[in-house]
Formats: structure tokens, sequence, C-alpha cells
């Protein structure tokens, strides 16, 4: 037998009422752990009037992982402890609308005296990245502590190998440690590696150990035929080169000058009589005219431009101002030279192989500091 229905109209006598849907106390963002949060504003896509607010979320896994120096299972109680706490914000975020939704309090546009506006926010990007942070303290917190066993892994190989490490991954781990405290040290010394791993957004300065040259390094015949990374800008031999045609805008320049707009603008930031008499610098609704030819500024440089903007109100500094216009054609005089002193690495360059006609060694010498 069925159970007699629940009325819920409340002149009924016996009725009940109810609360449905999603109940439990409502977790705010600002309140989820490891967390940080941040905002930016951007220009319309295309071009169009207003402007987009970025909202933007991001996880700091620190506690949740162990030191160098600590066992494996340093950081699980602390992953574990935040896993749960992102069970009950999943289970939340998770609930269909209307029951949840997401939205941004901002007081950018706020009318005087009124209360700050609600903008709505895609809750998708929430669901995705609380599904992320679960999983991540979830394998933390699984983390335990492994000791080699001398008689199973006798050396670091075997470690390797037993374990499913990489070398890398081995390094890091134990990079902290006194090699003593991870292996025997043989009483002749240890054999020093003639390699090392290059770490990215790292320089071989950075990389080679004192006492050694780094130009010397990067210039060693294993070395200069190693293929370096496409889209990454090599220093080469300052030289000043024709413009392949009259008028190109910046961008199309650096382009067929193999360069980017920011490095050419800095090589040639500080050289007079560069830009064409009449070419309109335009930025944040101020703009800034090169005078004509014989008046008074008519060789201003690219820097005097971005003193211009800065006195007007608009914090740009040179790069900023000449590539606010760098689709704009005729910026330069047509019977100039640039100066040209980096070059954009192409698939397949080695500094004993590239475009540049530069000597191998000269490139070494000259890129050690270079990023990546």
């Amino acid at each position: 037998m069925n159970p007699p229905p629940v009325s819920t109209d409340t002149a009924t006598p016996g009725s009940v009422n109810m609360t449905v849907g999603y109940t439990d106390p409502v977790i705010a963002v600002a309140e989820w752990p490891s967390t940080t949060i941040g905002w930016s504003v951007q220009a319309s896509p295309g071009g169009g009037a207003g402007a987009n607010l970025m909202f933007q979320v991001a996880m700091q896994p620190g506690g949740m992982i162990p030191g160098g120096t600590t066992p494996g299972d340093d950081a699980a109680a602390s992953a574990v402890d935040v896993a749960t706490r992102f069970a009950s914000i999943w289970y939340q975020v998770m609930q269909p609308e209307p029951d949840i939704k997401a939205s941004l309090a901002t007081s950018l546009n706020q009318p005087a005296g009124g209360d700050p506006i609600d903008m709505p926010v895609e809750i998708d990007g929430l669901r995705r990245y609380v599904s992320g942070c679960y999983a991540f303290c979830v394998a933390a917190g699984k983390l335990t502590a492994a000791m080699a066993d001398p008689d199973t892994t006798a050396t670091l190989a075997d470690v390797v190998t037993h374990y499913g490490v990489d070398w890398q991954a081995l390094g890091l781990a134990g990079g902290e440690r006194t090699m003593d405290a991870l292996v025997v040290v043989p009483t002749t010394g240890l054999n020093i590696p003639s390699f090392a791993v290059f770490v990215a957004g790292g320089t071989v300065s950075e990389l080679v150990h004192a006492g050694l040259n780094p130009a010397s390094v990067l210039a060693d015949p294993d070395n200069i035929v190693l293929p370096l990374n496409p889209g990454v800008e090599l220093v080469v031999t300052s030289a000043e080169q024709a413009q392949p045609q009259d008028g190109l805008p910046l961008s199309k320049l650096a382009g067929a000058l193999n360069i980017t707009p920011a490095s050419l603008v800095t090589a040639n930031q500080t050289r007079p009589a560069l830009l064409a008499p009449g070419f309109v610098f335009a930025a944040q609704g101020v703009e800034v005219e090169v005078p004509a030819e014989g008046e008074p500024g008519a060789d201003a440089t690219l820097k005097d431009i971005a003193q211009s903007f800065q006195n007007n109100g608009v914090p740009f500094d040179t790069v900023m101002a000449a590539v606010a216009n760098a689709d704009t054609p005729g910026m330069f005089r047509s019977d100039v030279t640039l100066v040209v002193d980096r070059q954009i690495i192409a698939a397949g360059w080695t500094l004993d192989d590239n475009d540049t006609g530069i000597e191998t060694a000269t490139l070494a010498a000259d890129n050690i500091g270079t990023l990546d």
C-alpha cells in the first residue's frame, strides 16, 4: 500500500512545509582552501565597445606535497584534509541551476551610493577547477614514504628501474640531501657527469657550475649541434639593415627582419630621425604626432614619443607606445636603416647550423644569458 500524500497547502490541517533543493550553507569562493583569486580587465574581443572583467582562481598546492628532504607521506594528512573540504565544495557546485549559481560582485562600475554590481559567472569553469583540486589532493594524500632496499636496489640505476622514477625526478627529490646520505661514497671519489638537464626558463650561465666558462660549455662540439628552442630570440651581432619595403607597419617590418617588434623597438629607441614626419601615435585617447620636417622635434626618437605619452598621463614605455601602433603603416622614414640585434629561432636551428651567418663561437658567447 502506498503511503498517503503529504499536502503542501498551508491552509490544510496536518500539512508540512518542506524546503526543497540544496540547503547546505554556501561556501564562497574566497573561503575555498588553497585557492587564490585574481581578476583583470581586458579589452573587448574584436575591438568592440566596453571591456571584459576576467576572473581567475588558482590552486596553491604548498603544504600538500612533501619537501625535498622530508618523507613522501609528510604532507599526506594535510592533503587528505583539504580533499575532504573540496569534496563538500564539489557537492555544492555540482548542484543544478537555479539551486546554485555563481556571480562576481564588482564596484568597478558601481553607481554612486549604490551597491556593488553582481555579474553572472559561468559555473562550469569552477566545477572543473574543484574537480581537479579534489583529484590532486586525493592523489597527494596517497603518497607514501619509500625507502630503497640496498639488497634490491644496489645502484641508483636500480632505484630508477625498480620504483619507476626518472633520473630528473630522483635528482630533484634528493637535491637538498648530502651525497653520502644517499649513496655510499667510494674512497676514490665520484664520477662527475659531463651533462646537465636544462630547466625551462633557465640560462646556460645558471646551468654551468662555478669554475667553468659558460661560453666554452655552450660552444662545446656536443652542444652546438643540439636543437635550439623555436620561437626564442637568439642574440646576434648588432647590425643595421635596410627596410625590405617602404611604409611597412612595425608588425610586418619586424616579421620581415625576423625579430620581435619589442626587440626591434628596444634596439632603435634612442636613434633620432627614424620616425616619419606626420606619423601619429595613438594610445588611450592621446595622440602624439611626429612634427613635419624642419620643425622642432622632427628628429624625435621612439623614447621621446613615449615620454610625450607619459607627460599626458599615459604610463607607456617605449615598447608599449610603439607596439600599440604596430599595425599602422608608415611609422619609419623610407630611407632609414634599422638596428637588428636578435633573430627568432626557426625549427631545426642549432648554434652550428642556422640562418644568422654568424660564427658559432660568437653566438655561444652572446647567448649565455638567453632564456630557454
